[in-house]
């Protein structure tokens, strides 16, 4: 079976440009072509990327990086043109379009015409959000993404809360709303425990006399950074030796974000940088090893639990998880999976990591909860869903075979 991927970006990018919508696509394009999948990923050519990456040729896994032009200036660039005829030559059975576009936003129309850029091929697209908030300032692109909405076979959401959203909206599409996390997007090359952890601090040069909160992953509002910081500079102030770990995501130097900057002030006004170890975008391993020296993790998310893969990386992994009770995460529960807070406030993150610092027996029976929930979120789970999906469709299989429900083929 042939099947496209279309999205913006595609590993490896630029220090400040990393995107974890990118790191998702890799991870779903090589879970696929391992299980024998011939999988095409349709993403940015290199100048668009800071020159880097090149086109990849696999046994069962091809990147194509040809798109200059996301918008609708591509239509007088010969941009949908090039597209047309590169779909061809592949001929795929389906397509998913991963969308929106992170950095492209109302510039990400190529995407939404898809399917008359390529008629009769099932459209499955994959939806981190429901849609930028910025779009909604723009009626053409509006208008866009509705007709991806209405040619697309699945739509495919990562958090339930935009999905009940759009089934309230689009009554008439509600049965093509479908619930799929994203999971786990690193490889677990270890698991977590108490005396590990220590260990490990002294073999990535960090004091081991300190106790160690790791943040991890990239910096939005939504994940309530600033909150986290303000938890931690409490604990330091009542005495507590310990150090805020931010793993992953940008370096301090290419956080150019208005949020970002914000974190970075309120570090510098707190005078909190001596209690700060940023370890900046790094490679899976180094992520593990980082994770696993910590004593706990938080997340303090204030929406999209289902949508994030850093936390299910974080549970696979068994690191002691702190985070916010949210509209979706009734999968967590308190004192077995996770330790849940009702709300991201200092206060309530404070209370959390000193209650978890002090208590390691707490700890312990978390690790191995958190691995167990993280299962049902690991990528053979995962799999299992799409391939569902993929039978309800009927998508052909091919050896001029279809994929009934059933698990059994007919000829066609």
């Amino acid at each position: 079976m042939r099947i496209v991927i279309l999205y913006c970006w595609y590993p490896p990018l630029p220090p400040g440009r990393e995107d974890g919508g990118a790191d998702y696509v890799k991870r779903f394009a090589e879970t696929l072509a391992g299980r024998g999948w011939e999988v095409h990923v349709l993403t940015s050519h290199p100048e668009l990327s800071g020159g880097l990456g090149e086109s990849e040729a696999g046994e069962r896994l091809f990147v194509h990086r040809v798109v200059r032009e996301w918008g609708v200036r591509g239509l007088g660039k010969g941009e949908f043109g090039r597209m047309r005829r590169l779909l061809s030559e592949i001929r795929p059975e389906v397509i998913n379009v991963v969308f929106p576009g992170a950095k492209v936003r109302n510039r990400y129309a190529l995407p939404c015409l898809i399917k008359i850029l390529y008629p009769g091929v099932p459209v499955i697209t994959t939806l981190f959000h429901l849609i930028h908030p910025r779009s909604l300032r723009n009626p053409f692109y509006l208008g866009l993404v509705a007709l991806l909405y209405l040619s697309s076979r699945k739509l495919c959401f990562q958090e339930e809360r935009h999905l009940k959203i759009f089934r309230w909206l689009f009554p008439f599409l509600r049965r093509r709303a479908v619930l799929i996390p994203c999971g786990c997007n690193i490889e677990i090359s270890e698991e977590y425990s108490l005396a590990a952890s220590r260990r490990m601090r002294e073999q990535l040069g960090l004091d081991p006399d300190y106790r160690y909160v790791a943040f991890y992953g990239y910096w939005y509002p939504s994940k309530n950074v600033h909150v986290l910081v303000e938890a931690v500079h409490r604990l330091v102030r009542k005495g507590e030796k310990g150090k805020l770990l931010f793993v992953g995501g940008r370096d301090r130097e290419h956080i150019t974000t208005a949020y970002g900057r914000r974190v970075l002030r309120l570090i510098t006004e707190l005078g909190l940088w001596e209690a700060v170890v940023m370890t900046g975008h790094c490679e899976e391993k180094t992520l593990n090893r980082y994770l696993l020296s910590s004593d706990l993790c938080v997340l303090p998310f204030s929406d999209r639990t289902l949508g994030r893969g850093t936390l299910f990386e974080v549970m696979a992994l068994g690191v002691p998880l702190v985070t916010t009770q949210t509209a979706d995460s009734d999968f967590l529960r308190h004192g077995h999976n996770a330790f849940l807070v009702p709300s991201p406030e200092p206060a309530c993150l404070q209370t959390a990591i000193e209650q978890l610092l002090e208590q390691d027996e707490l700890r312990v029976q978390l690790v191995g909860g958190a691995r167990a929930a993280a299962e049902k979120f690991s990528w053979p789970a995962l799999m299992s869903q799409w391939e569902s999906l993929l039978a309800e469709m009927q998508v052909p299989v091919g050896g001029g075979e279809w994929l009934r429900p059933s698990g059994r083929t007919t000829r066609r």
